[in-house]
């Protein structure tokens, strides 16, 4: 009778206690919670990703209003240097931070060495990008914002998953198309994270 007691009392725990984690349209997680609202799950960085001391990857952490370091890290790879073409230039110096936080995996493209100057088009634009990993090539959707390019939340999980697994130097190629005038194109490498 004891056993069947703690049983039905473990079994009860469990249901009464239980959280329901849900995806939603755009890939971001919820928690469910019992009293019947929800909350986005934020996910950390993972400090098993954390680069060597010769890698480009290197983890720093936000600074509050008096330039104090918070809690909220974040990983950043630094100045990978490639080339972009647009209709004034071809070929011309581009610099690359790629940004990956709890939130958000952005892109600051710095045109000429300076910038950020990437970000929100007149009009309809469309911007994507390509990863070349040895020999297989991934594409993401980015969403431009202010003078920034960040990666759809609905590939944050693919993309942090290849940025794992390669082996290899990756080639990135970003594209951005306009209604209005012809495209952008943006050449760097990267390393994987490891």
């Amino acid at each position: 009778m004891k056993t069947l007691f703690t049983i039905v009392f473990l079994f009860t725990a469990c249901v009464s206690f239980s959280q329901i984690t849900a995806t939603t349209e755009d890939g971001r997680k919820v928690l469910l919670k019992n009293d019947s609202t929800w909350t986005f799950i934020t996910e950390k960085i993972d400090d098993s990703i954390n680069v060597v001391q010769s890698s480009s990857w290197k983890i720093d952490y936000y600074v509050d209003n008096f330039g104090d370091k918070t809690n909220q890290q974040y990983q950043v790879f630094f100045d990978s240097e490639g080339k972009f073409s647009n209709s004034a230039t071809s070929g011309s110096e581009l610099f690359v931070n790629v940004i990956i936080d709890e939130r958000n995996i952005r892109f600051d493209l710095y045109e000429y060495g300076k910038g950020p100057s990437v970000g929100k088009e007149i009009g309809t634009a469309t911007y994507n990008l390509s990863v070349k990993s040895g020999s297989e090539t991934y594409l993401y959707s980015l969403i431009a914002f202010e003078k920034t390019l960040i990666l759809k939340n609905k590939d944050r999980a693919k993309f942090l998953d290849m940025l794992k697994i390669a082996n290899n130097e990756l080639k990135c190629y970003i594209v951005i198309k306009n209604e209005y005038s012809s495209s952008s194109t943006y050449n760097f490498k990267m390393e994987p994270l490891k």
